[in-house]
Formats: C-alpha cells, sequence, structure tokens
C-alpha cells in the first residue's frame, strides 16, 4: 500500500509546512483530510511514497507499530512484523510468556524469594562466626566446620535455585 503525505494548510490556505503522512489503499484515497483534533484542511500531494514494509504486504509491518516497525529493547532489534519478532525470539532461544506453564513467574519468583533467603541466612551465620574468631587459627577452623571440604566436593551444597 503506498504511502500518500497530506500538506496542512494554514488560514491563508496555502501549506503551513506541516504534514501528515497516511496509508490507503489505492482505491480509498481522499483528495483531502480534516485534522482530528485542530479541524484544519489537508490537501494530499501528487506525489506519492512507498511504504516500508516486511517481505510481503500485510504482514503486519504496518498496523501497530507504523511503517517503520518496532524497536525491542529486550531483544535490541527493530523488526516489522510479528513473524520476524517470532523468528529472531526462535532463532535466540527465547520463549514466549504464553508458552510457558500456568503460574510459571509466580512459581519461579516464589522459589526465587526462598533462595535469596538461603544464601542471606548462609552470609549472615557466616559474617556472624567469623566476627567470633580471634586469630588466624580460629578462622581456618571456623571455615572448616562453616564449609567442609568433602561436603562441598561431593556438591552437597550447591544449592540453585531449582532446589526451592
Amino acid at each position: 500500500m503506498p504511502l500518500y503525505v497530506y500538506d496542512i494548510l494554514g488560514p491563508d490556505g496555502l501549506p503551513s509546512g506541516e504534514t501528515i503522512e497516511e496509508i490507503f489503499k489505492a482505491s480509498e484515497v481522499p483528495d483531502q483530510l480534516k485534522g482530528a483534533l485542530t479541524g484544519a484542511i489537508a490537501i494530499r500531494r501528487r506525489v506519492n511514497l512507498i511504504a516500508r514494509t516486511p517481505d510481503k504486504w500485510g504482514a503486519g509491518g504496518t498496523g501497530k507499530w507504523g511503517i517503520n516497525g518496532f524497536f525491542d529493547r529486550g531483544l535490541g532489534v527493530r523488526y516489522n512484523s510479528y513473524e520476524e519478532r517470532d523468528a529472531i525470539c526462535k532463532a535466540r532461544g527465547v520463549v514466549p510468556l504464553d508458552d510457558m506453564p500456568k503460574y510459571y513467574l509466580e512459581d519461579h519468583n516464589e522459589k526465587a524469594m526462598k533462595y535469596e533467603k538461603y544464601l542471606d541466612d548462609r552470609a549472615d551465620a557466616y559474617w556472624e562466626g567469623a566476627k567470633a574468631c580471634k586469630d588466624i587459627k580460629d578462622q581456618e577452623r571456623f571455615w572448616e566446620e562453616y564449609c567442609p571440604a568433602k561436603p562441598a566436593l561431593d556438591g552437597e551444597y550447591t544449592k540453585t535455585i531449582d532446589d526451592f
């Protein structure tokens, strides 16, 4: 679909320098527009521009996100259609939230909070024990009691968020 440019007319009937860009089907192009906010009349230029569209007409490149697409800060790219966004997400291994199990976010946040509390409790216990140490020998003994090597090497201390 072509992009039509309309010049907004000033009070004297001459173009004011401001323009409106609209997309119409070729069979539905009006010669004049009336501004929705100001009520100003705009007349159509005779030179029509071609709208920037995705690789196929009507693939979603001109509706919600306009003719120049949409920049997604999360993905760090500009795309023109849902199809293009889905292809980028698939290539990066990003899964839409709609495809996740029900209550996934709530459950994941609850696990994350429990895991954060576990880490905070471990850190608090470590600092309380470390404060009680008087010299380097006390520190070495405390460290061996707090985090013995064998269970750590056996993986008993490697808890992840999935363990909560």
